[in-house]
């Protein structure tokens, strides 16, 4: 189940886009997922483009899941229908173990759209950060579910307007041992960073343990 942060954020992308077009991008030619990335983004005018900011730096460490819609552009436009790449392309992806990065965001009228890069370029696309199918790499560790539990606990309580704990995450942390601590320690940093964040992009702070959770 998705944590409250991104059921809340779903529900008021209609609300905020409304008033808020802050980007226009070229439109580039649509090619097939074989071409390099930089020339195969389609960007609609419709969509608000926002850099990942934190998130772009931590570099490939996501996947998808056999589930995965992934789009070829950012859909949201007004003038024709975004089909998804089809089943073949993800299980592709999946069987490859391809890791992707994320380098910016596209908020539409009624989505939020995380777009996808491979280390070689050659394959990307657009994946809803709510309902995406995609995650970190290490969030399927299973030394890391009650940390990332309690994490999503915390940004469910600051969702809520109630008192946010940290202690069961800190708590969760100092059971674990050596390279896993570590990414512990550095999950629950970006979770503070999340949580102190007051500006209109929460979503480019976000802990990266959490995403699709």
């Amino acid at each position: 189940m998705k944590h409250k942060f991104l059921k809340n954020l779903l529900c008021s992308v209609a609300v905020f886009s409304s008033f808020t077009i802050l980007g226009h991008s070229i439109e580039v030619k649509a090619a097939s997922a074989e071409q390099p990335a930089e020339t195969n983004q389609v960007k609609e005018p419709d969509v608000t483009y926002v850099p990942a900011g934190r998130l772009a730096k931590d570099g490939y460490v996501f996947v998808l899941s056999p589930k995965a819609i992934v789009y070829p552009e950012c859909p949201n436009s007004s003038k024709y229908d975004v089909q998804p790449y089809n089943k073949d392309w993800v299980e592709k992806m999946v069987e490859k173990k391809t890791k992707f990065k994320i380098t910016e965001f596209g908020l539409g009228k009624v989505e939020i759209m995380g777009h996808l890069v491979d280390q070689s370029g050659k394959q990307q696309g657009w994946i809803s950060l709510v309902n995406g199918n995609f995650y970190h790499v290490d969030a399927k560790k299973k030394a890391l579910k009650k940390l990332i539990k309690a994490e999503t606990k915390a940004m469910d309580q600051k969702s809520d307007g109630k008192k946010v704990s940290l202690k069961q995450a800190e708590a969760e942390a100092k059971k674990l041992h050596g390279h896993n601590r570590k990414i512990a320690l550095k999950s629950i940093k970006e979770l503070k960073a999340w949580l102190n964040y007051d500006g209109d992009y929460p979503y480019t702070y976000l802990p990266a343990l959490t995403i699709d959770k």
